[in-house]
């Protein structure tokens, strides 16, 4: 299957709004600038109790539910650089399954081990129209095993 960035982006979107709609009540959310987001961050969260803040990465993935498999990526040939694996710079990685209403919450200073750990599972090329992607396949079990937390929305 050959995916587009506009779709792509369109379901990217329907996932922030997901989590933002999940989160407003006890955060206040606002989107990142377009600088940070080519670091890996989406979204500037601020408690509204007690202040504390952090920076948030979404990443919507609606194939997983029926794969039973997580995309790890790895690279990215648009523009030729490693995947948000390695590039992440945000406080907390949210990986999204919109149908299962689940994210599974990661911090993104874990990936490098994860890289490691996980290297060993089967490696895709993912098509874009006018790029490719590459990253690893890996079983939801261990996305579960190794985040940080697992929240049901």
């Amino acid at each position: 299957m050959t995916y587009d960035f506009a779709t792509q982006n369109k379901v990217g979107k329907q996932g922030e709004e997901m989590i933002r709609q999940h989160f407003e009540k006890d955060w206040l959310i606002k989107p990142s600038t377009m600088t940070d987001q080519r670091r890996g961050i989406d979204f500037y969260f601020q408690h509204r109790r007690d202040g504390i803040h952090c920076t948030v990465e979404v990443k919507t993935d609606k194939k997983a539910s029926q794969t039973g498999n997580g995309f790890f990526e790895t690279y990215s040939a648009l523009p030729n650089k490693k995947g948000w694996a390695y590039t992440c710079q945000a406080d907390y990685f949210f990986y999204l399954l919109p149908q299962d209403r689940l994210i599974y919450v990661f911090r993104p200073s874990s990936f490098p081990e994860l890289l490691e750990r996980w290297g060993h599972y089967p490696t895709r090329r993912i098509p874009n129209k006018s790029w490719f992607t590459f990253g690893h396949l890996v079983p939801l079990s261990e996305f579960e095993k190794h985040a940080k937390q697992v929240l049901s929305i």
